[in-house]
């Protein structure tokens, strides 16, 4: 059983060694398989903080955990994280980051581009067709969200039929067992996520994008990590630096298909 206060005693000796980035299990891009550590982003980070010669840790909890880790300082940054304004209280963003919730226009520093759909059990795939969250609330489907996401603005004040789980293992789950009718997630996430899960031939997407959005390695306010403004600095200049060199479509590339 999980025991919080040695938990936190451990992650606090730990962070004096390392620079401790928490966030939950979303494959392709971080997830655990065979207690290793695997993913896009993993691979793209131990190079990105290799390179800047700083030690660094990966853990994958819970989003829900994750995410009390960085409010109370016992971590150092969140892995794929999106903006949203509540979050300010406690993860740094930039200004450029901060604006694309209000122009759209694209942050210079970002981990990976997200794109939103729907997904539904394979009997219903024929039947629904996306054209807009107005159109699904008037057909009155059921959709299921993961608690303490954030997907984007205008889907969260649709006025949808919302329906929580607990994270998205669960949703997929949860949609297969037909407690709700459509569950939005990352088109590669829940590809893989289904895969892994076993209901590839049960789940399908359904036609049309509902978003796309920047997902973000993002600083816990509350870190203690020394000259920790620096260190993103380093590793997001690190990050340009591989996106634009082979290597970073190489990695996609093992992981996509």
């Amino acid at each position: 059983m999980w025991d919080e206060k040695k938990e936190k005693n451990r992650g606090e000796e730990k962070k004096a060694e390392s620079f401790i980035i928490v966030g939950e299990d979303w494959p392709p891009f971080e997830y655990e398989e065979g207690g290793q550590l695997k993913g896009i982003d993993v691979e793209i980070l131990r190079k990105c903080f290799s390179r800047a010669g700083i030690p660094f840790e990966i853990r994958l909890y819970p989003w829900a955990r994750a995410e009390m880790m960085a409010k109370n300082g016992e971590a150092d940054a969140v892995i794929s994280v999106s903006y949203n304004r509540e979050r300010e209280g406690y993860l740094d963003y930039s200004e450029d980051q901060k604006e694309f919730a209000a122009t759209g226009k694209w942050p210079q520093r970002y981990l990976w581009a997200s794109e939103y759909v729907f997904f539904c059990r394979r009997p219903l795939a024929d039947k629904i067709r996306f054209s807009s969250y107005e159109n699904l609330a008037e057909q009155g489907y059921r959709i299921g969200i993961v608690r303490g996401y954030t997907y984007n603005a205008k889907f969260r004040a649709a006025p949808l039929k919302k329906i929580e789980t607990a994270d998205i293992c669960q949703g997929f789950r949860a949609l297969e067992e037909g407690q709700y009718d459509l569950f939005p997630a990352d088109r590669t996430v829940g590809k893989a996520t289904l895969k892994k899960l076993g209901l590839t031939d049960k789940i399908e997407m359904i036609p049309g994008e509902m978003f796309k959005k920047p997902y973000l390695l993002s600083l816990c306010t509350r870190s203690s990590w020394p000259e920790k403004q620096q260190v993103m600095e380093k590793i997001y200049g690190e990050l340009t630096r591989l996106r634009e060199s082979d290597e970073y479509a190489e990695i996609v590339n093992r992981y996509v298909h």
